[in-house]
């Protein structure tokens, strides 16, 4: 199968995503770029291809001319910025989107998102954070026992201040990506506060702590903790958001278009 793939422009992140398809899809992929291509060697090009897919959905330039050519096309949707003429290509071509509420719009459409390159990994593990009097009462009435229990339940790592000198602090809390206070009772919390101070997200039950600053609430109970920790552990949510699951998505959807065609 041979596919011309038409990208924005050259250094931009469609031609990033665009030789990273070439690269890894298991197909002829010839990239160029619609917004540099003359209109005779877009037609000399697109008819000697199976498919024309514009990773970037700007064909106005060139849809005078799509009559002309013999492929199949394929137009990336990256936007939600919707021309007029819409309506019209979706009689005619196939459409790809990057996110799923745009099937109110496209629902014939296939949804494959954006990957994320290789490079985008965190350099540690996910890491909580929690500050107090290390025994045996405070891991209970501090609520470290529950807490322990989400973290591993999640497969992410809490951590707790402890020997450190109060001027060490703050590189302690630059080391962790959320700071979590499950205690029974607190007054101002000075950990929180502190966090706060250096723009740390923090999580933390109802334990006095000012309702006009900008922290995240959760209830005391497992589910609650579970689920708002979640929230902040990014990475686990985008896990699936990688290029071998994407580049396979493609080549499907290239199949399948030669296929119904």
């Amino acid at each position: 199968m041979k596919i011309l793939l038409l990208s924005d422009g050259l250094g931009w992140i469609v031609d990033r995503l665009s030789n990273k398809m070439k690269e890894l899809i298991p197909q002829d992929i010839e990239v160029d770029y619609y917004t540099t291509i003359t209109p005779d060697e877009f037609i000399r090009k697109a008819n000697k291809v199976d498919i024309v897919h514009f990773n970037n959905w700007d064909v106005i330039r060139q849809l005078q001319l799509i009559p002309q050519i013999k492929s199949e096309v394929l137009i990336s949707v990256r936007s939600f910025r919707y021309p007029d003429y819409v309506s019209e290509l979706q009689k005619f071509f196939n459409f790809h989107i990057i996110n799923p509420k745009q099937k109110e719009f496209f629902p014939n459409a296939t949804y494959i998102p954006d990957p994320i390159f290789d490079y985008f990994k965190p350099d540690h593990k996910f890491r909580v954070g929690m500050a107090f009097d290390d025994n045996s009462y405070n891991r209970e009435y501090k609520g470290y026992n529950l807490v322990k229990k989400v973290c591993d339940d999640l497969g992410i790592e809490v951590v707790v201040a402890k020997g450190i000198k109060p001027e060490d602090m703050p590189k302690w809390y630059k080391s962790i990506d959320l700071y979590v206070c499950a205690s029974v009772n607190e007054g101002q919390s000075t950990p929180v506060m502190e966090c706060l101070a250096l723009n740390k997200p923090v999580l933390t039950t109802q334990v006095g702590i000012p309702a006009l600053l900008n922290v995240h609430f959760a209830e005391r109970t497992y589910d609650s903790l579970k689920k708002e920790i979640g929230k902040f552990y990014t990475s686990e949510q985008v896990k699936d958001y990688n290029w071998d699951s994407v580049a396979k998505q493609f080549n499907d959807l290239y199949e399948r278009i030669l296929d119904d065609n």
